[in-house]
């Protein structure tokens, strides 16, 4: 296992890997939704909080934001969904999709990579894509 202590022994390149990684795990940051609106487009987990289905939306990413991770969770037992502006979402089928629609349980989950105007599918739990 490697850990701060016996980092030393690691290659500078190994080194420099795991510094990333772990700046990176340790700066994810969570934006709290409690009502319907637009989605910022920023690395870091989405929490859609709100005491009703919540019909969000999520503009397609500019080039500079190429990378850009983002993880959207619902915490709360409605239908939320989330409308990707332009059917810019990807998800391994033969179509560009528009809708992702969770079921109504807390812990339903969609996860999305940016990358030249688009967002790809990484991750999915207890959502629609259509």
């Amino acid at each position: 296992m490697i850990s701060l202590s016996n980092l030393g022994e690691l290659t500078p390149r190994v080194r420099r890997i795991f510094n990333e990684l772990q700046t990176r795990v340790q700066m994810s940051p969570c934006t709290v939704y409690s009502a319907s609106g637009a989605i910022t487009i920023a690395e870091g987990v989405v929490a859609i909080t709100a005491t009703s289905a919540a019909a969000m939306t999520i503009a397609a990413p500019t080039s500079a934001q190429n990378g850009t991770i983002l993880t959207v969770l619902s915490t709360t037992n409605f239908a939320h969904t989330i409308t990707f502006t332009g059917s810019t979402f990807m998800n391994g089928t033969s179509a560009a999709k528009t809708t992702a629609t969770f079921t109504a349980y807390a812990g339903a989950s969609v996860r999305f990579i940016a990358y030249e105007g688009k967002w790809y599918q990484s991750g999915l739990t207890a959502v629609t894509i259509s």
